[in-house]
């Protein structure tokens, strides 16, 4: 069976390829007693994970998907964390798993407000690093074969990046969203932007807690935070967008969700 794996930043990243993936026919795995033996060393098998013995409320187990059928593929996503921690988490996971069997690996991150030019610097600086200094290249598999834009490189495996919200534009997740929102929760969304608006412009500009808001993706963070709070109060934006309905119905010329389309489709190409 092939094999892919994507590592993305946070919960909500997990939860929105997640929900492509069960549009595409996937089907979660929910137990551990029936995750594909390949994706067994991802799971943390004591408390606490991290090998430096940080006490984190939240032990990260990787979300498996898989296609059932004659055409089985089984897909892992890890959650890094923040962008700091892709590469890294990307390094341990290709070290560890048997690369020979891996037919593609990807890592998905926000362009935010420096651009989608600086954010595959800042990570095929790291990818670079990784091939140069950090893993024996006597492993199959490494030096890993690098791509030079967004999208794959021809290799074994197929490594790839993929720069939300579209390989162009600035932004995160949260652009995708609110674009779907447009037409998958219309109701919701023009009164959570009049909502972050209007706290944003009547409150002090000096004003030391709305820095976060007033700054990049803020407002759509905060807009589409609204949203998922208003259909699931009190849970994580994850849970919306795994449970609720930002992708249906939309018109599929959204900002982002083409390209995260496609993306899904190159990987398993």
């Amino acid at each position: 069976m092939p094999y892919f794996l994507l590592v993305l930043e946070g919960a909500h990243d997990a939860a929105f390829f997640g929900t492509l993936l069960r549009y595409q026919g996937f089907e979660r795995v929910k137990l551990r007693s029936e995750v594909d033996t390949f994706w067994e060393k991802l799971i943390p098998t004591q408390f606490p994970a991290d090998p430096k013995g940080r006490l984190d409320h939240v032990v990260r187990y990787p979300d498996v998907y898989e296609f059932p059928g004659e055409n089985r593929r089984s897909v892992a996503i890890i959650v890094s964390g923040g962008d700091s921690r892709l590469v890294p988490e990307f390094q341990v996971a290709l070290e560890i798993l048997d690369i020979s069997r891996l037919r593609a690996a990807a890592i998905v991150s926000d362009a935010n407000d420096i651009g989608v030019a600086a954010r595959l610097a800042q990570i095929l600086d790291g990818l670079t690093e990784v091939n140069t200094d950090g893993t024996d290249n006597a492993v199959p598999g490494f030096p890993l074969t690098l791509p030079h834009a967004p999208g794959f490189a021809d290799g074994n495996p197929r490594i790839g990046i993929h720069i939300l919200p579209d390989n162009v534009s600035a932004g995160t997740l949260e652009t995708i969203l609110l674009e779907c929102a447009i037409t998958s929760y219309p109701r919701y969304r023009q009164p959570a932007i009049d909502l972050v608006a209007l706290i944003n412009q009547s409150c002090p500009l000096d004003l030391a807690e709305l820095q976060s808001l007033r700054r990049g993706a803020g407002p759509h963070k905060a807009t589409v935070g609204i949203i998922g709070n208003l259909l699931f109060p009190g849970s994580a934006l994850s849970v919306s967008v795994d449970r609720g309905s930002w992708l249906d119905p939309v018109t599929n010329t959204e900002v982002g969700l083409v390209a995260a389309r496609r993306f899904l489709d190159s990987l398993f190409s």
